[in-house]
Formats: C-alpha cells, sequence, structure tokens
C-alpha cells in the first residue's frame, strides 16, 4: 500500500464507498427472495445494478493506485442476513421491506456525509465518486417512499 498520507487517505474513502454499494447490493440480494411484489422487485433490481456499477467503480480506482478493495467480513455478512431474517420473519408486507431499505439509505447517506466531512482536499475523482453514491441512496429513498403504508 501507499505511504503518501493523500493516497492512503484516496484508498480508505474509496474502500468505504466500495463497502457502503456492497452492503446496499448484499441488503437488496437478502429482501428479493422475500416479496414478490413485481414493482418493488424491479425497483430493488435498479438499485442492485447501481450499487453494482459504484462497487466496480470504486474497485477500479483502487486497482489503479496498486490496491484491492477490502472484503466484507463474513461476519459482518451473517450479522447483515440475521437482521434481516430476524427482521422479516412476521412481516414481509412491501412496505415494511422499504422501510428497511429507506433505513439502510440514510444510514450509507450519514456514513458517506461524515467521511467526505472529514476528507481534507478530496481528490476530485473520489469526491465525485462519493457525491455519486450519496445521491443515489437520496434518490433510491424516493424511488421508495411509493411502498410505504
Amino acid at each position: 500500500m501507499n505511504t503518501n498520507p493523500a493516497k492512503t487517505m484516496e484508498a480508505s474513502v474509496l474502500n468505504s464507498i466500495y463497502r457502503g454499494a456492497r452492503i446496499g447490493k448484499e441488503s437488496i440480494e437478502n429482501l428479493l427472495p422475500k416479496t414478490e411484489h413485481p414493482a418493488f422487485r424491479d425497483d430493488l433490481r435498479t438499485q442492485e445494478g447501481e450499487y453494482d456499477a459504484i462497487c466496480k467503480e470504486a474497485a477500479n480506482h483502487l486497482m489503479e493506485m496498486g490496491n484491492t478493495p477490502d472484503p466484507i467480513e463474513a461476519y459482518k455478512k451473517l450479522g447483515m442476513k440475521a437482521a434481516t431474517e430476524m427482521s422479516t420473519i412476521m412481516n414481509t408486507d412491501t412496505s415494511h421491506l422499504a422501510e428497511m431499505m429507506i433505513k439502510g439509505s440514510n444510514m450509507g447517506i450519514t456514513n458517506m456525509t461524515k467521511i467526505m466531512n472529514g476528507y481534507q482536499n478530496p481528490d476530485p475523482k473520489v469526491a465525485e465518486l462519493a457525491q455519486k453514491l450519496i445521491t443515489m441512496e437520496q434518490n433510491n429513498i424516493e424511488r421508495l417512499k411509493v411502498y410505504l403504508q
């Protein structure tokens, strides 16, 4: 890994972008089997593709820097899956699933905003990708509000 502090910060932020998008994508993978609502499934699949594109873009930037994306630890993946199972064991209504996704998007926005607020003199490419993720999360929230009841 590069010892240049600016490059180290860029890599850290890119890894945060990668992880945030990866968690969003995996959350959708966990929820898709829980719903049969056609429009909601379509919206989730659209979001899944958007998360995937951001993951790939962050990974590409990291590889250009000579780094690889940090994987999400197995225990975190299992924890996410278990939390989804517990939250949907008695309630798989579309409204409930949309609310879960909205909460996740809000957490993503908050986390990325905190990271970017602490990132002095951000690399324009990294800042643009972080903003792309934040904007996507905001759009997801708006898209999912129609399913709340």
